[in-house]
């Protein structure tokens, strides 16, 4: 911020990198950080991290006689072969279908980055105990928005949902799309919206990946002026 002469603004943070030097520039520095967005906050000490990943994490710094899953989160791995640990990695971040765009792009930005600083990012914990968190979490007084996915195979649900809590955060439940649909159509001047009131995972007319799983066919909407 202050490299571009930023004297206050929203902070947008994702995982640790991200996430958690925004709070802790707004406990420090409140007149300059006006909201956080934090999207899938990785800080560690808060939750214990998926039991794969906890596995790996003890071993990181051991040459081991195979890598696979988890395991590819040693230095040794990455070391060798950086392009085949983003590839695993962000496949965890995104493990939904039909992500291959979101999962190419993000590998492409890493790959932009140097090993060297990559290493560097895995050396020293965040912070000394949970209290320290805790105690720096309370400092925030901005608005804090938390977003966390129940299928991020990288940072636990309860890790986005201990950040919310202990920044003072409002626990909301899923977004009413329906409600942001309408609203928008009618903001844009549309004179009438419908809502048909169907639900794809009730209504077997419908194809619903979270019913039918990766197997479930594809729904098309069509939308014209008149």
């Amino acid at each position: 911020m202050d490299a571009t002469d930023t004297r206050a603004a929203i902070l947008v943070g994702l995982c640790s990198d991200g996430v958690w030097p925004a709070i802790q520039l707004a406990a420090s520095d409140p007149e300059r950080v006006l909201g956080i967005v934090a999207f899938g906050p990785g800080i560690p000490q808060l939750t214990p991290p998926s039991p794969e990943r906890a596995v790996a994490i003890e071993v990181f710094q051991q040459e081991l006689e195979s890598y696979e899953g988890w395991f590819k989160y040693n230095s040794h791995y990455i070391e060798k072969n950086f392009s085949g640990f983003m590839e695993f990695f962000f496949g965890e971040m995104y493990p939904e279908p039909h992500s291959t765009k979101q999962i190419e792009d993000t590998v492409a930005y890493a790959l932009d980055g140097r090993l060297e600083t990559f290493m560097m990012d895995q050396s020293e914990p965040v912070a000394d105990s949970v209290e320290e968190i805790a105690a720096v979490c309370a400092q925030v007084r901005c608005p804090v928005l938390v977003v966390q996915g129940t299928r991020d195979n990288c940072q636990p649900f309860e890790r986005g949902v201990r950040t919310a809590e202990l920044t003072g955060a409002p626990r909301e439940g899923p977004i009413d799309l329906r409600a942001i649909v309408r609203g928008r159509l009618l903001a844009a001047g549309v004179g009438e919206v419908r809502d048909v009131e169907a639900c794809t995972i009730c209504d077997e007319r419908f194809f619903s990946h979270r019913r039918e799983g990766e197997h479930a066919g594809r729904q098309a909407g069509v939308a014209w002026l008149s």
